[in-house]
């Protein structure tokens, strides 16, 4: 819907599980613009 992608948790193990993950290897504005769509959706 706002075009932000997130991977399962669960790919580091049974730690990972009921979490999300973000690559947050992007400049500090776009991990801010990100979350600002995600706040649209959740």
């Amino acid at each position: 819907e706002v075009d932000v992608v997130a991977a399962p948790g669960a790919g580091f193990g049974s730690y990972g599980e009921r979490y999300v993950r973000f690559a947050l290897t992007i400049p500090l504005e776009r991990v801010k613009e990100a979350c600002e769509r995600m706040k649209k959706v959740l």
